[in-house]
């Protein structure tokens, strides 16, 4: 991409968002220029993204190939016939085979204690993963449960979560072909959500599995339509999806950034103090040196700024048109 990358940059430079109000012929600070970097950086993350959804035409059955992951399970759970043994442990339990397990268990007990601190260490061990793995999943409930529909089940991870986004394709692709079986129908899809490839910022999807006898899907044949559903169907999300909540962590994260600046407060009051004291030692050659502490200081503060505006306007720097999964099977 290294050939785009250098096109794009050259037609849509960041450098004319982030700092409009500086000429071009004006040679940027090592700080500002750090800034166009990460910006760009960020810039050609985003357009990976857009481009692996939108094109990528090339590779069209490998999502057939695909595992199903989360969808397989949902939708064709792995069941298989109960044996004899079990129906017979099922209704005899409590009379025939009780009584044996706990006879074995209090054998196991006498046992146990009788074992080297080693086997005992051990076994405690898997003892507390056995809990721990409890507890995570205790409050757990199938998607598919009428009384699951709340926000204490949604995933938090984001690596899970770029994996669910990545399996999107795939997920769409095999439901619009249960509904065709099933109906007869065809079906399109849409998403929007924050997306951790994109900083948490608000990202909007459509996938339209279905193609016409030439191979055109809807989002060949109706750009506009598709740009502007998505568009509509943003708007939409920003409503159930507040901005300060984007982010999983977002309160942990703030309460780490508070700590970090607050240390970095008393580091610059520490410094500030130590310059003081060097001054009144030394009132002939040392009395300008507070005031390069200070100007370092601005400088370390007009970077941080510099940052701020980078993350600031980078989602505003050159709008991408609506995104689109395009054919699931093109994934």
């Amino acid at each position: 991409m290294s050939g785009f990358k250098i096109a794009w940059f050259a037609q849509f430079p960041e450098r004319a968002v982030i700092y409009p109000d500086i000429p071009k012929d004006v040679e940027l600070t090592c700080e500002q220029q750090k800034v166009i970097e990460l910006a760009e950086e960020a810039r050609e993350a985003q357009l990976h993204t857009w481009f692996r959804w939108c094109v990528n035409k090339s590779k069209k059955n490998r999502s057939l190939k695909k595992k199903l992951t989360v969808f397989d399970n949902t939708l064709q759970p792995k069941r298989c016939a109960k044996s004899e043994a079990k129906i017979y442990s099922e209704l005899y339990y409590d009379e025939r085979i009780k009584p044996l397990v706990m006879a074995e268990q209090d054998a196991g007990n006498e046992l146990l204690e009788d074992e080297t601190e080693e086997i005992k260490a051990e076994i405690h061990e898997k003892y507390e993963e056995q809990l721990t793995h409890k507890k995570r999943t205790k409050h757990e409930k199938n998607i598919l449960d009428d009384d699951a529909d709340n926000n204490d089940n949604e995933e938090l991870d984001a690596e899970a979560i770029m994996q669910g986004i990545d399996d999107l394709p795939v997920i769409c692709q095999c439901f619009a072909k249960l509904v065709k079986q099933k109906t007869r129908f065809m079906v399109s899809f849409m998403f929007a959500g924050p997306d951790p490839r994109n900083d948490w910022d608000m990202t909007t999807l459509s996938c339209h599995p279905s193609e016409t006898p030439q191979g055109d899907s809807f989002a060949e044949l109706y750009q506009t339509a598709d740009s502007d559903f998505l568009a509509a169907f943003q708007l939409y999300a920003e409503q159930i999806f507040p901005g300060n909540k984007w982010k999983p962590d977002n309160k942990a994260e703030s309460s780490e950034i508070g700590g970090i600046a607050e240390e970095e407060s008393e580091e610059r009051e520490e410094d500030g103090e130590e310059c003081e004291e060097d001054g009144d030692k030394d009132e002939q050659g040392e009395e300008d040196e507070p005031n390069a502490q200070s100007t370092d200081v601005e400088e370390e503060s007009q970077l941080n700024v510099d940052e701020g505006e980078a993350n600031q306007y980078m989602e505003s720097a050159i709008p991408i048109p609506g995104a689109s999964l395009g054919d699931a099977s093109d994934a």
